[in-house]
């Protein structure tokens, strides 16, 4: 069995996934390649002069500080050999090495994962959906994995949070950098309660193309990946095909057909490339009696972000002395104001607002108009 630190040397060597895979199918562990000879690594046909000569330079400088940065910051290592390495990636395309986390690692063999993407810059419903979900997936004892972007991820992983069962996020930076800075609060609290994972040592640079890498890993531990809300041109597709080609399921969020941020999602629909959901009884149901750990749909929280009928009395649609409501018209009582606003001024939790401003417009109470609400007269 090889050592962490070759495990380590040959994943910051070589970082191109069809070298790597011809070296270890060729002399089965990293340990063997370290100790190969220029004949034996010339019957690598992939690997490039500069490889072997990296290789044949047996400098386990840069290892050897991984492992004791790691040490000395709390950092964990997980390599692809060792038994509590996820299974679900082994059998992914290029997998990673070696994995860098803080936390605990779920039992991913005996948990359900579901993955929830979309884009960086959500629009207000999208976050709200994310969040509701997140929050109704962890409830119901689903494992949430995120990437802690900004927007739908992140959102998703509070709602876990606020759950009590938040998951895991995975970065496309190195595992000690918090990117970015506006989900400091996930970062922080996953560390302790959850797990951030990571294929990137600490210490080392953030490239672009991480990003893209990082997310064969988001669908890789995951049973099903959500898409919430996405554009054409959108890293949270990518994720999804990713998906699709290692057989994970799909779902889709539809979305407002006249909003751009929702034109990539809904044509995943429109393509037959994913399930479209209203509730996280969607999702559920295509797991049904699989987890011990999760709840049946037909137990699981029926909404996913407005209450359905059945769920719903119907005076909610004229109860205009509610407190929350009350609390709307005061907050737009003289101009027209975004949701963010709205839920500034009042302090009501994302899906609380949505839900009322929801039941205020389909009584004609307010009305909404290029991104704003104002009171009807």
């Amino acid at each position: 069995m090889a050592s962490v630190k070759h495990w380590i040397w040959l994943a910051e060597l070589i970082r191109n996934g069809k070298r790597v895979n011809e070296l270890l199918e060729r002399f089965g562990s990293p340990e063997e390649v370290f100790h190969a000879s220029m004949r034996e690594l010339k019957q690598v046909p992939s690997l490039r002069d500069e490889d072997r000569e990296a290789i044949l330079c047996h400098d386990m400088t840069l290892a050897e500080e991984i492992r004791a940065a790691c040490k000395e910051k709390g950092i964990h290592i997980v390599t692809y050999q060792d038994s509590t390495y996820p299974a679900s990636l082994r059998s992914i395309p290029n997998p990673p090495l070696v994995l860098y986390y803080y936390g605990e690692l779920p039992e991913f063999s005996e948990v359900l994962s579901v993955a929830v993407v979309g884009t960086r810059h959500a629009s207000f419903y999208g976050r709200s959906i994310a969040e509701n979900l997140g929050n109704r997936l962890a409830k119901s004892g689903v494992c949430l994995v995120s990437g802690m972007a900004e927007g739908v991820d992140s959102a998703s992983t509070r709602g876990a949070i606020k759950a009590g069962n938040p998951g895991v996020v995975v970065l496309g930076t190195p595992i000690d950098v918090c990117y970015p800075r506006s989900s400091r609060d996930v970062y922080d609290a996953l560390k302790k309660n959850g797990a951030v994972i990571s294929e990137y040592p600490p210490g080392g640079e953030t490239f672009q193309t991480n990003f893209p890498a990082r997310n064969r890993i988001i669908s890789g531990l995951s049973q099903g990946v959500v898409v919430v809300e996405a554009p054409l041109r959108s890293g949270s597709l990518i994720t999804a095909r990713m998906a699709l080609e290692q057989g994970r399921d799909v779902f889709v969020v539809p979305g407002n057909i006249d909003v751009p941020s929702f034109e990539g999602s809904n044509r995943m629909l429109v393509n037959g490339e994913g399930k479209a959901i209203t509730s996280v009884r969607d999702i559920l149901v295509e797991y049904e009696g699989l987890y011990k750990k999760v709840l049946s749909a037909s137990e699981a929280e029926k909404g996913l972000h407005i209450k359905s009928a059945e769920e719903e009395p119907a005076s909610a649609f004229s109860d205009s002395a509610d407190p929350a409501t009350e609390a709307i018209k005061k907050a737009i009582a003289s101009e027209g104001l975004s949701a963010e606003d709205i839920m500034t001024i009042t302090s009501l939790a994302p899906s609380d607002l949505q839900f009322k401003l929801t039941l205020m417009e389909l009584e004609g109470t307010i009305k909404s108009d290029g991104g704003k609400f104002y009171l009807v007269r």
